[in-house]
């Protein structure tokens, strides 16, 4: 370590020792990354944007993970999703939700044996709303289940449990449902509810009505760090004490027509292994030519520490922090 980076190192945790919170802006990543690996230089990045604030008002207490919700191609469980991970075993197959013979892609990663009114409190909704949103509110339940929280759980204050659930493309179904009603039978035939159901937020919405959250509840919509964005907010919101518990994840059902030609168009969906879709997702290998649509829901609930050992709830392990960060082209990351 040279002298610059020992006088870095220790104006660092000079300021955390005063009891101050490092806070980094996107563009300084590059910043941290140098650092870390000994190259520490000025590119294309702006050192002054690092941020530090007090920890006044800021909770102290840790967070944590409390609960897992899954609905995904490769099982409806957390236990049935991870034994198909760890086996190896692909979800990948020739897709039938729509006909595929004018696509170059014919293959996708679709959720198998899902009811949606197996998930829903109120069996109305299920009618209402777009398939995305149904898959979040069946990883939300999964995830409360796990969590040991029931509906309306007396020891649970519920003016303290938000939702902060993203999903990257909406109700894409739903819209595009509505697109072809118009243009073959009228303005007069479109569902009264297409608005809602097309909405990015309204998972969150609905997840919020269905367990009765009445905490902060609000989407996040950053493609494909929207569910990483999600629990990240998640976090920030339980750190700065407006909520005791957040039901955080990302849902997203973009197996659609419209949403498929336009993934064609831009030329990244894998249409080599149409014989073998079980051999299609292979983003680190040499021979691969694309990656495979999919859908589903994850769902976290997260949650302080110490309100977790009151209710003797389990915990499966600390959210610590998390980074994020835009880079030039506008893509988003988040770690």
């Amino acid at each position: 370590m040279n002298g610059l980076q020992t006088f870095c190192l220790i104006f660092f945790l000079s300021l955390i020792w005063k009891g101050k919170v490092i806070r980094f802006e996107p563009n300084t990543s590059c910043f941290v990354s140098a650092f870390i690996s000994g190259r520490i230089y000025r590119s294309n990045c702006r050192w002054t944007n690092i941020h530090f604030a007090e920890t006044n008002g800021l909770s102290c207490d840790k967070v944590v993970v409390t609960g897992l919700g899954i609905i995904s191609p490769a099982g409806n469980t957390v236990d049935g999703f991870f034994q198909c991970v760890t086996e190896g075993k692909s979800a990948v197959c020739l897709l039938d939700r729509f006909d595929s013979t004018k696509f170059k892609c014919k293959i996708a990663a679709q959720v198998r044996d899902f009811r949606p009114n197996d998930y829903y409190h109120n069996k109305k909704r299920s009618r209402e709303n777009d398939l995305s949103c149904h898959f979040a509110v069946a990883a939300a339940r999964n995830a409360l289940h796990d969590a040991g929280i029931s509906f309306g759980q007396s020891n649970i204050n519920w003016d303290r449990v938000g939702v902060i659930v993203g999903s990257g493309l909406g109700g894409v179904e739903s819209f595009e449902r509505a697109g072809n009603d118009i243009t073959s039978k009228g303005p007069n035939h479109v569902s009264p509810y297409t608005i809602p159901m097309l909405l990015g937020n309204f998972p969150a919405a609905i997840v919020s009505m269905e367990v009765g959250a009445r905490g902060p509840s609000f989407g996040v919509q950053t493609a494909c760090s929207t569910a990483t964005h999600a629990i990240g907010q998640a976090l920030n919101c339980l750190r700065q004490n407006h909520a005791d518990i957040v039901i955080a994840g990302g849902t997203d059902a973009p197996l659609t027509p419209l949403v498929f030609a336009g993934f064609q168009s831009l030329r990244i969906l894998s249409t080599v292994y149409n014989d073998e879709p079980h051999a299609a997702s292979r983003p680190f290998d040499f021979n691969r030519d694309g990656f495979v649509m999919a859908e589903g829901a994850g769902v976290l609930i997260l949650e302080k520490l110490s309100h977790a050992v009151r209710r003797g709830g389990k915990v499966y392990c600390e959210l610590a922090g998390m980074l994020q960060l835009c880079t030039k082209c506008g893509l988003f990351y988040t770690l």
